[in-house]
């Protein structure tokens, strides 16, 4: 998901047709298994984490825009009609303006109101550097040898292995691992 790159679930992943013709298929089919499985293993850190990636992006691109047109707003070289659907387009991104007020006085509040998109960021990027646990992600290969050598079978099909049954090879080796403890306990 971090890098957009879903060609492993290509069938043939020939990259003309995950660049032009196939990229949305594979979103949305990663889009599903990931829903699955989150909710087989009740992962919603997971959920709550890739929603604050998506509310980052907004949030910044959101005041990107309003600071764009912030400024062109505050030359004031523009006719009434630029000018309104300037303040149009800002009211599509959320801000607030009122036309029964002096001009002045809204563009010190557009002025406040992108400050506070700033601040929302700033607590966005916090709550998302709290899910940062510096471990690097584990290559899929990896994992799948990893999974290989605790349950004793040589090779795992990762293109044709359903999420449920990952989730209860995951399951499994979990179990093994409180027996494997239970058991040192009594030694």
């Amino acid at each position: 998901m971090e890098t957009g790159n879903y060609s492993l679930l290509a069938k043939k992943p020939y990259d003309n047709f995950i660049i032009d013709t196939g990229r949305e298929k594979l979103e949305r089919a990663w889009g599903d298994i990931y829903k699955e499985y989150c909710e087989m293993t009740n992962d919603n850190r997971a959920l709550e984490y890739y929603r604050l990636k998506s509310e980052l992006i907004y949030l910044e691109t959101r005041r990107h825009v309003a600071g764009k047109l912030f400024v062109q707003i505050s030359m004031r070289n523009m006719k009434r009609e630029v000018f309104m659907e300037y303040i149009n387009e800002l009211k599509r991104w959320e801000f607030k303006y009122r036309k029964d007020r002096k001009v002045i006085s809204e563009m010190e509040d557009l002025s406040t109101q992108i400050k506070a998109t700033a601040n929302r960021i700033n607590l966005t990027i916090a709550k998302l550097n709290s899910f940062n646990n510096d471990k690097k992600p584990i290559d899929l290969e990896k994992q799948v040898l990893k999974v290989e050598q605790a349950l004793g079978k040589n090779a795992i099909d990762t293109r044709n292995t359903p999420v449920k049954r990952w989730v209860y090879m995951f399951d499994h080796i979990a179990e093994m691992n409180r027996e494997k403890q239970k058991n040192n306990k009594k030694r």
